[in-house]
């Protein structure tokens, strides 16, 4: 691969424009290990070697095609003191996870793409131990994955279209990792031949910077949302141009970016963006917006500011009871989060008119608002029942009427009794009547409703529904 490619003659940054692409960095591993950070050595760690055979004992690592000379590879150091086997193989019974990252980030910051090319093989085991490449546009302090390898056990070019996490970024490094889980087969995981490239827009005059003053800033999950976004382009743009206004996900990753917005336009300057977020983004607190043009390919920097999309509420409600149509009005609680609102047949201001509802099973809605804004409902069955079918009550002999009455209640049967109370359906007493000479009792003080009327001596209690209308 050494003769495909140009000499990095111990340097492995320099730039070269051919049609438009420019080499940002290349390095072919003849210097050594200087462009790269390792974390760990010994077994299985990362070395750069010009070592192919298995010394007999492990299996020989596939010879390169343009030639063996240096290469990036994991190696297992028991393997190569005991065994003289310092080629690309890995001790399945030490467990690690080592990294090689470029040691200096490289600046991107003008280029409207980007892309990552290297030569790997890796053996390995799937999901087990294998290898995987990421990048970074933070000095390393976050890593995005970009590609997972295992199953390849002869040299493989890779292509990465790195545009998306590293055009306008001026601090681009790229890191590869081996996962070494206990199982596998030779070769581990080796990569040579590195190269990040770019297509420069406008020969590096044209950029985009998304403003920081995205409004709203803050919206509901689910919701449908109108936003603007303003951003300024620099250099020069033709006839046809299209800048579209992309949105991150809620970690600040535009891997995989949502269009939320467009304008057709040739003109450099500050100028807007109408855009509409969809109701399918989840609750996050990390997304970023950044715009991007067509003619030509410039990606611009983000807005520079994390957006929120806040959760709904969580809401309940507790069960309803049953209530009688002549029921009183009544307030209505048990929705949480508090200080919400109720709605629904016979719902007025908070409380329920089982008499306004009428006799069914209405639905009750609870409607929580909090403080962005966002609101969510819940919904109970409330039952009103006619309690037409209340009749006097008989117990040995005693009986009291008329049921339903509109004030008055006799006591008839019986005169062994000693007093008189009237209790509502939650037992809660709420008249108290001695025993009258002529047995009758003054209920018209009482609110329409359903009520528990007990007539009781020392030895014994008998208890009426009693409808009062």
């Amino acid at each position: 691969m050494k003769k495909l490619l140009l000499s990095a003659l111990g340097a492995a940054l320099f730039t070269l424009t051919s049609f438009g692409q420019t080499t940002l960095f290349q390095d072919d591993f003849e210097s050594g290990t200087s462009n790269w950070s390792f974390n760990g050595s010994g077994d299985n760690a990362w070395i750069v070697n010009n070592v192919y055979s298995g010394g007999g004992f492990v299996t020989d690592t596939p010879n390169q095609p343009g030639g063996n000379t240096n290469y990036m590879h994991i190696m297992s150091g028991l393997g190569c003191s005991f065994l003289n086997a310092c080629n690309a193989n890995f001790d399945t019974g030490s467990a690690s996870l080592q990294n090689a990252d470029l040691a200096t980030g490289v600046d991107a910051s003008a280029a409207s793409s980007v892309s990552l090319e290297f030569w790997y093989l890796c053996m390995g085991a799937a999901g087990t131990s294998y290898g995987t490449a990421h990048v970074s546009v933070d000095g390393g302090a976050t890593w995005t994955l970009v590609g997972t390898y295992a199953g390849v056990s002869s040299w493989t070019q890779e292509t990465i279209d790195l545009s998306a996490q590293a055009a306008g970024q001026s601090d681009v490094r790229v890191r590869f990792q081996w996962t070494n889980g206990g199982s596998g087969l030779d070769p581990a995981f080796a990569v040579d031949d590195v190269t990040i490239s770019a297509m420069m827009g406008g020969g590096g005059s044209n950029a985009i910077s998304t403003t920081n003053d995205v409004a709203p800033d803050a919206w509901c999950e689910g919701t449908t949302t109108s936003l603007t976004v303003n951003f300024t382009a620099t250099g020069a743009y033709t006839n046809g141009n299209v800048f579209t206004a992309e949105i991150s996900d809620a970690n600040g990753s535009f891997l995989s970016p949502t269009a939320i917005g467009s304008l057709s336009s040739a003109a450099s300057g500050a100028q807007t963006i109408s855009c509409t977020t969809p109701g399918t983004l989840l609750a996050g607190a990390g997304y970023r917006i950044r715009v991007l043009s067509t003619n030509p390919s410039v990606t611009g920097t983000d807005n520079g500011a994390d957006l929120l999309i806040s959760a709904p509420p969580t809401v309940t409600q507790d069960p309803f009871g049953q209530y009688c149509v002549y029921d009183p009005l009544f307030a209505l609680t048990g929705g949480l989060p508090t200080g919400g609102i109720y709605s629904g047949p016979g719902v007025v201001a908070g409380a329920f008119d089982p008499g306004t509802a009428g006799v069914g099973t209405h639905t009750i809605v609870y409607t929580y608002t909090d403080v962005m804004g966002c609101s969510n409902t819940t919904q109970q069955a409330l039952v009103v029942d006619a309690c037409a079918s209340i009749a006097i009550k008989e117990s040995n002999k005693m009986a009291v009427y008329p049921n339903p009455t509109k004030g008055e209640l006799v006591v008839s049967g019986s005169n062994q009794y000693d007093e008189l109370l009237v209790f509502d359906i939650y037992n809660r007493l709420l008249v108290k009547f001695y025993k009258s000479s002529s047995n009758r009792y003054d209920l018209s003080v009482l609110p329409r409703g359903v009520f528990i009327v007990k007539i009781r001596n020392a030895n014994k209690e008998e208890s009426f529904r009693v409808l009062k209308l």
